[in-house]
């Protein structure tokens, strides 16, 4: 799908204008928040999508690769989530519909939350475990030297 708009002329029209309208290193950045905000169908798709079209104009105001990943990124499955007509909607659905069943299985919903509340935790431990890293890489316009 991100082929097909960047073949239909949509990335390039949306890079004209952006060229045009946007001349500070913030304006970059926040044409890139708002296109994270306007393209809500898939977050999967919205980083692709705001991605392809904001690299370059982003580029030619030296904002960082890493910068833009995070504003993409933290723009794309939050808006997602809130709304109604995303891939999200389902995926929420279904994790719901699964909680329905665990919890007349179980016919107590005391039962249910501290096992959501163990899950969340044990989550967050294997988040931390494997994101030790607080660094990031080299932004591709920073030459290294060795």
């Amino acid at each position: 799908m991100v082929a097909l708009i960047n073949k239909a002329g949509g990335s390039a029209a949306f890079g004209k204008w952006a060229k045009k309208h946007v001349k500070t290193k913030v304006g970059a950045q926040l044409a890139t928040v708002v296109l994270g905000v306007l393209i809500f169908v898939d977050d999967y798709f919205n980083c692709l999508t705001v991605g392809s079209v904001m690299r370059p104009i982003t580029d030619s105001h030296n904002v960082s690769r890493a910068k833009l990943s995070y504003l993409i990124d933290s723009t794309a499955a939050p808006v997602c989530m809130i709304s109604p007509i995303s891939s999200w909607a389902a995926a929420v659905a279904g994790v719901s519909f699964v909680c329905y069943i665990l919890a007349g299985l179980i016919k107590n919903w005391l039962i249910v939350m501290p096992i959501a509340i163990v899950l969340m935790i044990a989550t967050l431990f294997v988040i931390r475990f494997f994101t030790e890293k607080k660094t990031s890489a080299p932004s591709d316009t920073e030459k290294t030297t060795e």
